[in-house]
């Protein structure tokens, strides 16, 4: 099992640590939000899948339309 901390810029509200928690199901990975430091546990083939995917929802979100 491989472990990565992240720190987050701001502290996530209740909609955020759900958001995580639903994140972490479906990559499969034990993810806890302590203040504004995120922790992720699991394989790493895991961790990158779920990096993967979070970079490419961010290009989407801030490329222009």
């Amino acid at each position: 099992m491989t472990s990565m901390s992240l720190e987050l810029e701001e502290i996530p509200d209740k909609k955020d640590e759900v958001l995580y928690a639903i994140m972490g199901d479906m990559f499969e990975l034990e993810m806890l939000v302590e203040r504004d430091v995120l922790t992720i546990k699991g394989s790493k083939y895991q961790i990158w899948s779920w990096l993967t995917f979070q970079m490419w929802y961010s290009l989407g979100r801030t490329a222009p339309s």
